[in-house]
């Protein structure tokens, strides 16, 4: 039982995260937020907020900042005991702060993503060390608004709060555990059809590994410290013309650290993630620390 309870916790931190655009060319980010949370078998609703900034590096771009803070409302619901579906509703604002102090923000609902996922080995042991593997595939529905001409407005394209295109997830999750310590590797692929406007967006790959190890306060609560790595890549955005847009795709490399605290049916988590190498926009943007936090409840 502990150790589902620290799969629930590290998975349900480390499963959360969301699509976020960057600066002045504007490259989306997709992370691992497409489910597949842990093999302890509960239901869930829960609601969690990421904030993701970018800046122009000085002497390129526009000299904005930009912030990107995302709502997210999440349920997961079990048909079997090895089958489960999943549901990401994000709420998005994205707001630009120009090098004249002008500001400039878009808010509204974001593009729905639904998935399926399968528990391949549930519980395993090999020796000493559990061995947790699950896998799972859905699609991102064009539900956010999505506005051809943003450019219009001197804003990029992924600026807008939909894609305004489909899009197909796919994602693995393997977790080793020990005692109370343990492992988590994770990769997750979003490939993306062109918009609406046939603007192709780039496809996104993020992969993470993470430490953990379980503690209880008392007799009621549990905390669940972890740290790790989270590598992302996104290839170039593409025209309707076929040609590449300039200043877009990049690669980051993060290294994080968090907390999550768990009290009955609910569980509180909160984490930072700061870069430590990337290239963004052809080296026009940076990345900055983003920061998450999230309440689940179990049921």
């Amino acid at each position: 039982m502990a150790k589902r309870i620290v799969l629930l916790l590290l998975l349900t931190h480390m499963g959360q995260q969301w699509a976020k655009a960057c600066d002045a060319c504007g490259c989306s980010i997709s992370g691992s937020g497409m489910g597949l949370l842990s093999n302890y078998r509960t239901n869930y609703l829960s609601i969690g907020w990421q904030l993701a900034p970018f800046r122009s590096i000085p002497g390129h771009g526009l000299g904005s900042a930009d912030q990107f803070h995302t709502l997210e409302f999440s349920l997961r619901y079990h048909l079997s005991d090895r089958f489960k579906l999943l549901a990401y509703q994000p709420y998005r604002i994205n707001r630009r702060m120009n090098n004249d102090q002008r500001v400039q923000q878009l808010k509204g609902i974001s593009d729905t993503r639904i998935v399926a996922a399968y528990t391949l080995i549930k519980d395993a042991s090999l020796g000493a060390v559990n061995v947790f593997w699950e896998t799972g595939a859905g699609v991102k529905l064009p539900v956010g608004a999505y506005n051809a001409r943003i450019h219009d407005a001197d804003l990029p394209e992924n600026f807008n709060i939909g894609n305004g295109s489909w899009a197909y997830l796919f994602q693995n999750n393997l977790v080793l555990t020990y005692r109370q310590l343990g492992l988590v590797v994770n990769g997750a692929y979003q490939h993306q059809r062109p918009s609406r406007s046939d603007y192709q967006f780039g496809h996104q790959w993020t992969g993470q590994l993470l430490l953990f190890a379980e503690a209880r306060l008392g007799n009621q609560m549990q905390v669940v410290p972890n740290a790790g790595l989270t590598l992302e890549k996104i290839t170039s955005d593409y025209h309707p013309n076929g040609q590449s847009v300039a200043g877009t795709g990049g690669r980051g490399i993060f290294v994080s650290s968090g907390i999550n605290f768990k009290a009955g049916s609910w569980i509180i988590g909160a984490a930072a993630a700061l870069p430590v190498n990337q290239s963004y926009s052809k080296d026009e943007v940076e990345a900055r620390p983003r920061l998450t936090s999230q309440i689940l409840f179990t049921f």
